[in-house]
């Protein structure tokens, strides 16, 4: 297995025979390079937040999973991985929406990894217990809170 991190909450984690890219950013919103290498899967945790659903910038002909309806409908497979997802709160702002995101696990060589995108409240006891003992690999954004002048800002 290989893992990129590429920025906020974007990774492209290869396997043998497929390369999933997570949560890719709207480029010139994030102030970031898009992703260069392409993908078979991109996992968005929220269709409708740019810096969590541009699948546009992955290259290839990758099949576009929303975390949300998978969590509405129940597991997915493609490409002979199986993703399952857990719908969560972003903040505790946003209390009156718990389905504004969700996050995703998935299976890649027998190694299991969780993204939990930029979750912000605890997880529930019953999700919990879904996941207790069958995450190998945790990832989650990097670098905090996006700043007001986000598209202006660069990491030093």
């Amino acid at each position: 297995m290989r893992i990129k991190w590429y920025g906020h909450a974007c990774f492209r984690i290869e396997g043998d025979k497929i390369a999933v890219v997570t949560d890719p950013y709207t480029p010139e919103d994030a102030g970031l390079d898009p992703v260069n290498e392409p993908a078979d899967v991109v996992v968005m945790s929220s269709a409708t937040d740019r810096f969590h659903s541009c699948a546009r910038m992955v290259s290839g002909d990758p099949e576009v999973l929303n975390a949300l309806e998978i969590a509405r409908g129940g597991p997915i497979e493609v490409g002979g991985v199986t993703f399952e997802a857990l719908p969560t709160m972003e903040s505790l702002e946003h209390k009156e929406n718990p389905e504004e995101n969700a996050v995703y696990r998935f299976e890649l060589g027998g190694v299991s990894v969780l993204h939990l995108r930029d979750l912000g409240n605890p997880l529930a006891d019953e999700q919990l217990a879904r996941l207790r003992g069958r995450v190998d690999v945790l990832l989650t954004l990097a670098g905090g809170r996006p700043p007001s002048n986000w598209r202006t800002w660069t990491a030093s």
